[in-house]
């Protein structure tokens, strides 16, 4: 990064809040009332490919929010018959067993209070519904931490998508190559934010990612490490 960003944009889920966490125990807690059966890894590992699977198609405006649970739901309990009514009463469950399990990651609000207090507008830009994303971010104290929370659900385009970028900038007042997008995806919120003319940084907890080998952006392993790249940055 060799200026400062006018702007910083954070990605939410597992880089803000432990989506991962949250969504594992969520699964499990549902697997063991209403099925099916299985090793718990298997099990969650199951959950997150039909998640793979159907997201992207609610991202892409192929499914509305409520086909793409009933499809998810379905699949996971092998029940393609499954009537709307009964498979919305079940993704319920799920759903209210997630939002129990959100927690925010430690590093996430110290990082987000020493940008705002040195004045660097902070934006949140999240692929997901946007009522929901914002009850994550209150129930975890970091929605008064941002100035704006942009979804996928009201922007032109999900991530990776320029317009997402370009849209979630112009909320700021800023020009989207004036900020930088901080993220766990390579594919979402890196390349994404490349493709758009922002600067990214790689937000890698496990060290197991690309990192540097992602041209053009940074690695971090923690958000403490934030504040003082873009704040260090002339």
């Amino acid at each position: 990064m060799t200026a400062r960003p006018g702007a910083v944009l954070l990605d939410l889920d597992d880089t803000l809040v432990d989506h991962e966490g949250a969504a594992r125990g969520a699964v499990l807690a549902f697997a063991a009332t209403h099925g099916p059966a299985g090793e718990p890894d298997e099990l969650v590992r199951r959950w997150q490919a039909l998640t793979d699977r159907y997201y992207p198609r609610y991202q892409r405006r192929e499914l509305t929010l409520d086909e793409h649970r009933r499809e998810r739901i379905r699949a996971f309990l092998g029940q393609p018959d499954l009537r709307d009514a009964d498979a919305d009463a079940r993704f319920g469950v799920y759903q209210c067993a997630y939002r129990d399990r959100w927690r925010a990651h430690a590093d996430a609000a110290p990082a987000l209070r020493a940008l705002r207090e040195a004045g660097v507008p902070l934006a949140v830009l999240t692929n997901g519904e946007r009522d929901i994303q914002t009850a994550k971010l209150r129930a975890t104290g970091l929605l008064e931490l941002v100035d704006v929370v942009a979804a996928s659900s009201h922007l032109p385009a999900a991530k990776p998508d320029p317009r997402a970028f370009t849209a979630t900038a112009d909320l700021l007042g800023v020009a989207v190559a004036r900020t930088v997008m901080v993220g766990d995806s390579v594919e979402n919120d890196v390349a994404g934010a490349l493709g758009a003319g922002a600067a990214a940084v790689h937000l890698d907890r496990s060290g197991a990612g690309p990192g540097a080998e992602v041209v053009g952006a940074l690695r971090i392993p923690t958000l403490a490490a934030l504040p003082g790249l873009v704040l260090a940055a002339e």
